[in-house]
């Protein structure tokens, strides 16, 4: 016993340090495997998140290729375009209100005889 304690006290280590170091070297050692037996619900939940995975990949890959296509870079001119697209609609729009307005208002004004 005599040895054992020169040693330690030679060693520089207490009684507390070799409880730590011996109680992580037994819990390293002693290993913990749970599964749960496959079911449909596991089988599907798996499925699912590989499924997701393989999305979430593609998505990237797509977004990849848009950017190296310059595909998000023209959206202002294409806003552009579609507003004075649908300027030009409204324009039309109010001028055909307009000239049906005017024809009645001709149709009107117009004698009898000289409708047939």
């Amino acid at each position: 016993m005599m040895i054992v304690m020169s040693f330690l006290y030679i060693a520089n280590l207490n009684p507390i340090d070799i409880s730590v170091f011996l109680g992580s070297r037994i819990g390293s050692a002693v290993g913990l495997n749970v599964s749960v037996p496959e079911n449909p619900f596991n089988k599907l939940a798996m499925q699912l998140e590989e499924k997701e995975e393989r999305l979430n990949e593609r998505e990237k890959n797509l977004d990849d290729r848009a950017e190296a296509l310059g595909v998000g870079d023209n959206i202002g001119l294409w806003l552009m375009i579609i507003a004075f697209g649908i300027g030009a609609l409204f324009v039309l729009l109010l001028l055909n209100f307009y000239l049906d307005i005017r024809q009645r208002r001709f149709k009107k004004k117009q004698p009898e005889d000289v409708k047939n």
